[in-house]
C-alpha cells in the first residue's frame, strides 16, 4: 500500500516533487506526525521522518521513512482510559482499598474495632436549592465539596462519600492511635466550619451554615 498524507493523496508525484523543492530544509533531521491515507481511503496517523544520509556536491541522498502510529494511539488512549477509570475508583474509596479491589475483585469486608466518623451536611439545604437554578447548586456543592477535599488531605483522613449535601469522612480504619486520629477528625470538623464562613465571605447574600456529627467505635468497613 501506498501512504500518502490525506490531503495530498489525489496528486502524490506533484506533491512530492513541490515537497523535495521547498519543505525539504526545514525537514531534514526532524519528524513529523501527520495524517496519512491508504489506497481504500482509511485515515490514519504516521510519523514521517527524513533525513540525508550522504552529500557529493551538489547530490544529495535522503533517506525517509515513515511510521504507522495506528498500534501507539490505541495503546495511549488505553492508558488514557486506564488513568480516568483509577482516578475516579479514587474518588469513589480510600486508596489501600481502591488498590486491594484491583488486585482481587472479590468482595471486601473487615471489622475495625475504633473507627472516628463524621457526616456534614447544608442545614436548610432543600429549601436553599428551590431558590436556586440546577447549575447553581451543583456549582455551590462543588465549590463547597472540593474546599472540604483539600483539607482533608492534610489531615490524611479518609472521603467515604458524597449524597447530595451531605458528605462523610473517616479517620483511617485501623490506625494504631486512634486517639490521634479522632482528634485530627476533630480538627478537621472546625475547619470545615472555617471554610464554610470564608465561602460566605467570597459569595455575598449566601449563608451557608453546616451541621457536623462526629462518633467513634466498631464499624464493619466492606465494598458492595
Amino acid at each position: 500500500s501506498k501512504i500518502l498524507f490525506a490531503e495530498h493523496s489525489k496528486k502524490p508525484y506533484h506533491f512530492l516533487k513541490h515537497y523535495i523543492k521547498t519543505w525539504i530544509k526545514n525537514t531534514v533531521g526532524s519528524q513529523r506526525e501527520m495524517e496519512g491515507r491508504r489506497r481504500n481511503g482509511e485515515k490514519f496517523p504516521i510519523m514521517l521522518g527524513l533525513s540525508e544520509v550522504d552529500c557529493k556536491g551538489n547530490d544529495h541522498l535522503y533517506v525517509a521513512f515513515i511510521q504507522d502510529l495506528t498500534d501507539q494511539k490505541k495503546l495511549i488512549e488505553t492508558e488514557i482510559e486506564k488513568a480516568q477509570a483509577e482516578s475516579l475508583l479514587l474518588n469513589m474509596l480510600p486508596e489501600n482499598i481502591a488498590k486491594r479491589l484491583k488486585d482481587d475483585p472479590s468482595h471486601i469486608a473487615e471489622k475495625f474495632a475504633s473507627t472516628t466518623i463524621l457526616f456534614a451536611d447544608i442545614v436548610g439545604f432543600t429549601a436553599l436549592s428551590s431558590l436556586m437554578s440546577p447549575v447553581q447548586t451543583v456549582k455551590m456543592l462543588n465549590d463547597l465539596f472540593s474546599r472540604f477535599d483539600e483539607l482533608l488531605d492534610s489531615y490524611q483522613l479518609n472521603k467515604v462519600k458524597t449524597i447530595g449535601d451531605c458528605y462523610m469522612a473517616t479517620s483511617v480504619p485501623g490506625s494504631e492511635n486512634q486517639a490521634e486520629s479522632c482528634a485530627s477528625v476533630c480538627r478537621y470538623a472546625f475547619d470545615l466550619l472555617a471554610a464554610v464562613q470564608a465561602f460566605n465571605s467570597e459569595n455575598p447574600g449566601m449563608n451557608i451554615k453546616l451541621r457536623l456529627g462526629i462518633n467513634s467505635g466498631p464499624v464493619v468497613a466492606g465494598v458492595v
